[in-house]
């Protein structure tokens, strides 16, 4: 963890962004071993990929900060792990990047702008500390899917934001 932010709203993302990878690492560990490769449907991804899509994410807001080029491909994306605990520790490595990455940077910078597809063949202009709150709210989208694989799989969905069915508070 950064000791001390050099800014406000680098400061603010990130106290979010560690909540949510710690309800994100919850989902993780609630998922039922044996069951990474489940694939509620045949077009959608394995469990373990839309796990894996998590750490690409910080992958992606780490190279976004420095700035992104999309007239290069971005070649193929690594293999996901086998397991859910791989995931995790990755995920753990990622927030680390992002921390000592977005820690890193003033407000300026974080005002600049990057592109992003919006749309077949379209981009658009993103500051960067907004883009950083987009990425996560594709983390969490993702991690609402794996809760719903979780169900699939046959394991216990855990408190993410309150009691779930399976964890109840009362």
């Amino acid at each position: 963890m950064i000791a001390s932010m050099p800014n406000k709203r680098a400061s603010a993302f990130l106290a979010t962004y560690r909540d949510e990878v710690a309800r994100t690492k919850r989902v993780l560990a609630a998922f039922p071993a044996g069951k990474e490769d489940l694939r509620p449907d045949p077009e959608g991804p394995r469990a373990r990929d839309a796990a894996w899509k998590l750490v690409l994410g910080q992958g992606l807001m780490v190279k976004a900060m420095g700035g992104l080029d999309w007239s290069k491909p971005p070649g193929k994306q690594p293999e996901s792990p086998a397991s859910f605990a791989e995931i995790a520790k990755e995920l753990d490595a990622g927030l680390e990047r992002v921390e000592q990455t977005l820690g890193g940077m003033d407000d300026a910078a974080l005002e600049q702008t990057v592109q992003f597809p919006v749309g077949p063949g379209k981009f658009g202009d993103f500051r960067k500390i907004d883009f950083c709150w987009f990425l996560l709210h594709d983390h969490i989208h993702h991690r609402g899917q794996l809760s719903v694989y979780i169900r699939l799989a046959g394991g216990k969905v855990p408190s993410i934001y309150g009691p779930s069915g399976d964890e109840r508070w009362f």
